[in-house]
């Protein structure tokens, strides 16, 4: 598939392993998100979206992204996330 934004699905998930925790969860201080509300400005498929607000339990989250297709994959991983959870 093509991506006319430069962008691609699991465009960090290329480059980590799907095993291994995201290194950039770890320079994120939880006091930033922890009962906040939060905008996640090029949210890609929604991987970092979701972990921030699962992992640092903000009062809201929202991810935007450009390319309407990677939102539609945010939404069906934020479903499977909360199918999971419950």
């Amino acid at each position: 598939r093509q991506f006319r934004y430069g962008n691609y699905v699991s465009y960090y998930g290329k480059r980590m392993s799907s095993e291994a925790p995201d290194p950039r969860m770890a320079q994120l201080r939880a006091e930033w998100f922890t009962g906040r509300r939060c905008l996640d400005i090029g949210c890609n498929d929604g991987l970092v979206t979701l972990s921030l607000a699962h992992e640092h339990r903000t009062a809201s989250m929202k991810g935007v992204d450009i390319d309407s297709y990677l939102v539609k994959l945010a939404i069906r991983r934020l479903v499977a996330l909360r199918q999971a959870l419950h």
